[in-house]
């Protein structure tokens, strides 16, 4: 049997393979339709969880847009840059890392961001916590000379008094001639003694203070204290005059012969001063030399000295003082000599240094009495009741001359 071909009109085929499509499409539907719900479940969850972030991700943004001007949502936001800021960082937040997460999350031109600017106080700039540093910066002081003067003695007075025996006269020698009778001499000593003059200083502190602030509070009170007990007690060696139970100072304990008046300001008359003031030490036989000599004076002093030219305009001390030398012996600027003596008048002291000795009783303590009591200048108050830690200095100490020509002075100097 011969075989056939079957045509098909356009018409025709469409409408074939249309049918063929919705029988396919019933039969996946019934038989692979479920399964493929459910593999398609997960993923639709997933895209519907993107698009919620999304339209969240965009009110954030449009809220960015708005500026924070609701009453107390400025001051909010402010609080929670620093809460983000701390929250990332594991740290205490800064205005810095808090005005980069305010940046990030509502913008740079956002009202938040000008507030955490930290040099503002005005502004939210007052919310920064301020760094101490447990550093404090010192008072500037006089600087103290008696313990770098060289080979000044400190001689241990453990019982708050002490007496040395000081030859003040010599036996005479002569020359005789034979059978003659020699006439006896005899050597002569005197008695110097010295008593303890108690140095104390108090000061009251706020308990307070000693709570909160840390052991830095307890040196600065501490560290003060024995500055000022220092300076005290080195102005008393220079300058005291043995007045309301002070010690007497070099000033006041040398020899009178010893002292004299300015005799000009010209270069001559400060090179032949200067000089005396050597002279009149080793004159008095003290063994002086370049090593346990010394030169005292005022800063104002030193810098007239170093700033002396002669007649050719050359500088006539400068050179050896930028050595640490004067007329080859050092040399000390300190304030606690004065330049306001009569006016402008200052001193000069020169200083043979193993002539003077301080007697120490080397008890200094320093003392903390809680809730004690304490006199103010006009009155005792309580500790106790003013809730205060008094904090007290004491020591004793004399100074004495080994020989009252182991200094000469240089009075009303006004070489500046």
């Amino acid at each position: 049997m011969g075989s056939q071909v079957v045509t098909m009109s356009a018409a025709d085929r469409e409408t074939f393979l249309q049918q063929i499509n919705e029988i396919a499409a019933a039969a996946v539907a019934k038989g692979i339709g479920p399964a493929l719900d459910e593999r398609l479940k997960p993923l639709t969850e997933k895209q519907l969880s993107y698009m919620e972030e999304m339209l969240a991700t965009a009110k954030r943004n449009e809220d960015r847009q708005k500026p924070a001007k609701e009453k107390g949502l400025l001051f909010a936001r402010v609080c929670r840059a620093y809460g983000m800021a701390a929250l990332a960082t594991k740290q205490a937040a800064t205005a810095e890392s808090a005005l980069f997460y305010a940046k990030q999350a509502w913008g740079a031109d956002d009202a938040v961001v000008k507030s955490l600017q930290a040099s503002i106080a005005a502004q939210a700039g007052n919310l920064v916590r301020p760094d101490w540093s447990s550093e404090i910066i010192e008072l500037l002081r006089n600087e103290t000379v008696i313990d770098r003067i060289p080979g000044i003695r400190t001689i241990p007075m453990p019982v708050g008094s002490m007496t040395f025996r000081r030859q003040s006269g010599a036996a005479t020698a002569s020359y005789v001639g034979e059978s003659v009778n020699v006439s006896p001499t005899q050597q002569s000593v005197e008695l110097l003694t010295a008593t303890y003059k108690k140095l104390m200083a108090v000061t009251p502190v706020s308990n307070d203070l000693l709570r909160f602030a840390g052991p830095e509070a307890d040196a600065f009170v501490r560290d003060d204290l024995v500055l000022v007990y220092r300076i005290r007690k080195d102005l008393a060696c220079l300058r005291g005059d043995g007045t309301q139970q002070t010690p007497m100072g070099i000033l006041n304990l040398t020899a009178s012969g010893n002292k004299f008046n300015q005799t000009g300001t010209v270069l001559a008359n400060v090179q032949a001063d200067l000089a005396k003031l050597i002279r009149l030490v080793q004159e008095a036989n003290v063994p002086l030399t370049e090593e346990n000599g010394a030169w005292v004076f005022a800063p104002r002093t030193r810098w007239g000295i170093y700033n002396m030219t002669a007649t050719t305009g050359n500088y006539v001390f400068r050179s050896e003082m930028d050595q640490g030398r004067l007329l080859g012996f050092r040399f000390f600027a300190t304030n606690q000599i004065p330049t306001n003596l009569n006016g402008t008048q200052s001193e000069i002291h020169f200083i043979c240094g193993p002539q003077w000795a301080l007697l120490d009783s080397l008890n200094m303590q320093v003392e903390a009495f809680y809730g004690g009591a304490y006199w103010d200048g006009a009155a005792i108050q309580s500790g106790i009741s003013r809730d205060e830690t008094v904090i007290r200095i004491v020591g004793e100490h004399d100074f004495q001359p080994r020989h009252a020509v182991g200094a000469a002075i240089h009075q009303q100097t006004t070489w500046a």
